[in-house]
């Protein structure tokens, strides 16, 4: 199935290996953050089981790090399996810290 991304997602960092982190905008003080732009990806279906196993695996490491910082955790918001999209050939990881990680039906 292909989704149009939010395009008001920031990536965290250039893409690494085959995971892709996106993000809401945030106001930083003498900093414009920019979208990524309208990005259409396809969702390859995966088991609920794997999703799964991979999400509470996210959780864990973030909410070791999280206390390791003194900082609350983030919690997995979204998570996709995708392909051959930012620049990536083959599967792509998509993890999405956002509300709203889809574009909406009127834009």
């Amino acid at each position: 199935m292909k989704q149009l991304l939010n395009p008001d997602l920031v990536k965290h960092k250039p893409c690494d290996s085959n995971w892709v982190f996106l993000r809401d905008l945030k106001t930083i003080a003498g900093y414009t953050e920019v979208g990524i732009g309208s990005i259409e990806v396809e969702i390859v279906p995966e088991t609920a089981a794997e999703k799964e196993a991979l999400i509470q695996q996210l959780k864990e490491t973030d909410a070791v790090l999280s206390t390791l910082a003194g900082e609350k955790p983030d919690g997995v918001t979204h998570l996709f399996l995708t392909s051959d999209c930012f620049g990536i050939s083959g599967p792509v990881r998509l993890l999405i810290f956002s509300t709203k990680p889809f574009a909406s039906k009127a834009a």
